[in-house]
């Protein structure tokens, strides 16, 4: 599905992509898919990792965890931290009126 979203992305299209190490190939190649389409891509990875590298715009972050030992909860947590902050940025950026929508469709 998402190679499929990346195909038949465009301009005006952001396509994120999220890896802790920013090396799995498929990950890699669903950005490069999406560039050639002229979408930007927001990458949540790695520094100068192959994702970094391929995206239109990186968000780094820089966690010591060895994926290879055990499961990935530190990068996991400070991905959705990052996640967070950004959804938190959109809604204040978007003003009073978008707020009360989003209460409204709370009460429902």
């Amino acid at each position: 599905m998402q190679r499929m979203s990346c195909i038949n992305s465009g301009e005006g299209d952001v396509m994120m992509l999220i890896s802790h190490t920013g090396r799995t190939k498929g990950m890699v190649e669903l950005a490069m898919l999406a560039r050639e389409n002229d979408a930007t891509v927001l990458a949540i990875t790695s520094p100068g990792s192959p994702l970094a590298r391929e995206a239109t715009l990186a968000l780094t972050l820089d966690v010591s965890e060895d994926t290879d030992i055990y499961m990935p909860m530190v990068s996991r947590l400070t991905q959705l931290t990052l996640i967070d902050v950004l959804a938190t940025g959109f809604t204040l950026r978007r003003g009073a009126k978008f707020r009360d929508n989003l209460k409204r469709v709370k009460k429902h």
